[in-house]
């Protein structure tokens, strides 16, 4: 995660490199072979395709889609190939050390932050011309490999959440399937020894590699940033900037690096002469043996049983969070499990939500906590098999991490052996299952299939208006659900100008919008992580305590067709044009559980220009009384509305 200042104090040490096989007898550092840090590799790539998109790039509603990342990682890695470089190993991060957790919690907090300023800088949100014409992406190759841009890079705090697990996904589908590694800690201490066992350069951009002890004799870091392609004739160059850390010892005199980066730690504010002779000061170093002890454990690489795991590729088959998850549950990682085991500890990212509503991952919390409880599951079955295995006291609960209103908060989930959280699951995997029923081609009609993306939203959505009406929350209005599901246009620039001091109404500003479909990605994140549960599982076959074979088999088959991330996690304008893709009659037939749910009438779902019910929300009540009388005053309204003259003025139409 970064020592502050280090790469600032090394950056006189870099050396010129470049990528290629041949081999000559000159003094040019040539490099064959890499190992890469992923997490490193994946957040570069997104920077350089935010320098490049076009329109506003700090924009939440212009962002890079994840195919198009995946696209870019596709070439960025054929480059380096085509170069001459052999790509060895991946890794990202399936587990998160103790020592770190606090740096991961500051980190949120500052995701968060950026968050609430992105809404007190834009407090209205305009999706420019993407909705005619898409966002134009950059050419990916001319993307990647731009060099000298005066344009700022933005801050990858806040990038989209999913970008990690997007290219991971990817890649499991690429040729390079058998480089790609999720491992029990973080990438960086795989990648050292790694490299050292394979004669290969790390490349990230990360300056803490350069302080591991395998790197010491003849390790080469290579930053990603510092990378430059030529082309001269057919002839293709790749250059970059390395540190050689046994250079750098000889040339600051120094017995190793870990005695700098020690000092740098600890102090982010002095010279890097003062540091320097701290870290020469071999007294200063004793003084504070504990700390250094503790600093230097970091960078010793992964024990065996971890190295063991990560050659398996076991977590492969999970998300970065849910294996932190499966490391601390079984003890499968270095310096990951705490003190108190009874409770585990992951953090959800910050979705690109509006700051001052509820959390977006309140949605589908039922769906993670059964992957949760099927997991633990899981662990007790494998336990009683081994007698000689602790049997845990109690049942332990995993606390989640995430925006809590304006604050980074926890969510306690008990791991119970009872079969609630599953139960639950399951009737949500009904409603689903519903859905996927009513997007299959009739046998007896040509009508094409529907997008498997578009049923799993639309059940998505129904599932947090289902858990709104549930919790007595105010519901999203019917203009805003009729925007989202592409019934009506978006607003125009001019309804979302406010005008004579009247506000913009929530569906006008845009944030309500980004909101909604992040209540659904965070619902459909949630099922994806239940369905590398189940899939695990089901793959592993241990997993028959108390008849549970047969709901996981159920849930399994459910969740078989869930499409990948590049094409389920869209943004808005994405959403809206696969909806697009649905003939009116079948889209028809699949919305009407969500406007029945709420109490709206489908007879009006293409006369979004006579409409001009109020973009106010409105609190529906599951009781049927009340849902009639709310039918009946709308109803009302609408026919006085329609008795008097009305105005072409947008903002008078709000009012009406």
């Amino acid at each position: 995660m970064g020592i502050p200042r280090l790469a600032q104090d090394l950056r006189p040490y870099l050396e010129r490199c470049i990528v290629t096989r041949q081999t000559t007898g000159d003094s040019e550092i040539r490099i064959a072979r890499f190992v890469v840090d992923g997490p490193s590799m994946v957040y570069h790539i997104y920077k350089l395709l935010i320098r490049s998109t076009v329109g506003n790039s700090s924009s939440l509603s212009n962002e890079p889609s994840y195919a198009s990342l995946n696209a870019a990682v596709r070439c960025f890695l054929s480059d380096l190939e085509s170069c001459g470089a052999a790509i060895k190993h991946i890794f990202f991060d399936g587990g998160l050390p103790l020592a770190k957790r606090p740096t991961r919690l500051e980190r949120l907090e500052r995701s968060r932050t950026q968050l609430q300023f992105q809404k007190l800088t834009n407090p209205i949100l305009r999706f420019l011309c993407a909705e005619s014409t898409g966002q134009i992406p950059a050419v990916i190759g001319e993307a990647l490999w731009q060099t000298g841009s005066s344009r700022t890079i933005a801050s990858t705090d806040f990038a989209a959440p999913f970008i990690v697990p997007a290219v991971i996904e990817h890649l499991k589908n690429t040729r390079w399937a058998s480089v790609v590694s999720v491992v029990p800690g973080e990438a960086e201490a795989f990648c050292a020894p790694a490299a050292k066992a394979c004669n290969a350069a790390i490349l990230t951009n990360d300056s803490d590699l350069a302080l591991f002890k395998d790197l010491a004799s003849d390790g080469v870091v290579v930053l990603l940033h510092s990378m430059k392609l030529s082309v001269t004739g057919n002839a293709r160059v790749l250059e970059a900037q390395c540190w050689r850390p046994r250079e750098i010892v000889q040339k600051l005199e120094l017995h190793g690096l870990l005695g700098l980066g020690f000092e740098r730690s600890k102090d982010s504010t002095a010279s890097f002469g003062i540091i320097l002779q701290r870290a020469k000061d071999s007294r200063s170093i004793a003084e504070s043996d504990t700390g250094f002890t503790a600093f230097q454990t970091q960078f010793n690489g992964p024990s065996e049983s971890a190295t063991e795991l990560s050659s398996s590729k076991s977590l492969t088959n999970f998300d970065p969070r849910l294996s932190e998850i499966v490391c601390q549950l079984f003890n499968a990682s270095d310096a990951t499990v705490s003190n108190s085991p009874a409770i585990l500890q992951l953090s959800l990212p910050i979705l690109h939500e509006d700051p001052t509503r509820d959390s977006s991952w309140s949605y589908g919390r039922s769906l993670r906590h059964a992957a949760y409880c099927l997991l633990h599951l899981h662990k007790l079955k494998t336990t009683k098999a081994h007698p000689a295995a602790e049997l845990p006291t109690s049942d332990p609960s995993v606390s989640e991490l995430s925006r809590k209103g304006q604050r980074i908060a926890e969510d306690k989930l008990p791991l119970t052996s009872s079969h609630q959280p599953i139960s639950s699951a399951k009737t949500n995997m009904n409603l689903l299952n519903q859905y996927l029923a009513t997007a299959s081609p009739s046998t007896s009609t040509s009508t094409p299939p529907t997008p498997t993306a578009t049923t799993y939203i639309l059940w998505a959505l129904h599932t947090v208006l289902d858990q709104r009406l549930t919790a007595g929350k105010q519901s999203y209005s019917r203009n805003l659900i009729k925007q989202f599901l592409s019934l009506t246009p978006l607003p125009s620039e001019r309804q979302q100008k406010p005008r004579a001091g009247l506000p913009v109404s929530d569906s006008a500003n845009g944030w309500t919008l980004l909101h909604l479909n992040a209540n659904v990605q965070a619902v459909l994140y949630s099922a994806r992580m239940l369905k590398q549960t189940v899939d695990f599982l089901k793959k592993n076959r241990e997993h028959d305590q108390a008849g549970t074979d047969d709901e996981i088999a159920k849930l399994a088959q459910v969740l078989g067709s869930m499409p990948p991330i590049e094409d389920l996690f869209l943004d808005l304008i994405g959403a809206r044009r696969l909806m697009q893709q649905v003939p009116q009659e079948k889209l028809r037939g699949m919305i009407s559980p969500i406007f029945e749910l709420a109490s709206w009438s489908l007879d009006d779902m293409n006369e979004a220009a006579k409409e001009g019910s109020s973009n106010l929300e409105v609190v529906v009540s599951r009781k049927s009384k009340k849902r009639k009388k709310a039918k009946v005053e709308e109803d009302n309204k609408a026919s006085a509305s329609a008795a008097k003259p009305r105005s072409t003025n947008p903002f008078n139409l709000l009012t009406q």
